[in-house]
């Protein structure tokens, strides 16, 4: 959606001036909306939309001038970050992130086409948001945040996750 898996703790640093408006943990604050509950992708979309100038909302004037600097990393980055946020996992995010890529796990080579920043769903803890991977082949493993359940570590191999 946003040309790839976005770096969350990229996203993490690129926030700070987004949440001058939207709160630190993008609750949203007057007439700024929440952004913690977007999908990556939803994030990803609203953000091009105002970089392309298209009007989306009341906020669009403010927002347009903020979003025209974005390239496509920067969006994928920002919506990865936001999407870990709206589970309650940004404070957790970027050291999943600093893993995953010190264990050598691509982001985009997670298996299955996951990425770090979507949305899944799992039989027994529901659904979450992939905050990390490490691991390859048979040793591969995902940290999600699952709403209700907190994080958890699962081995792919097992997990029968579904992207949602």
């Amino acid at each position: 959606a946003a040309g790839g898996a976005g770096d969350v703790a990229a996203g993490k640093a690129l926030f700070a001036t987004c949440a001058a408006c939207h709160g630190a943990n993008g609750e949203g604050q007057g007439m700024f909306p929440k952004l913690a509950g977007l999908s990556a992708d939803k994030a990803a979309d609203l953000l091009k939309k105002y970089r392309a100038g298209e009007t989306v909302g009341a906020n669009t004037a403010m927002m347009a001038p903020n979003a025209k600097a974005l390239s496509d990393a920067d969006i994928a980055n920002l919506a990865a970050f936001i999407a870990c946020i709206g589970s309650g996992a940004g404070a957790a995010a970027a050291p999943a992130a600093a893993r995953s890529a010190a264990s050598g796990g691509a982001e985009s080579a997670i298996p299955g086409g996951l990425r770090i920043g979507q949305n899944v769903e799992h039989a027994k803890f529901g659904q979450g948001v992939i905050v990390g991977a490490e691991g390859r082949g048979n040793e591969a493993r995902v940290q999600v945040n699952f709403r209700g359940h907190g994080m958890k570590w699962l081995a792919l191999q097992y997990a029968k996750l579904t992207p949602v």
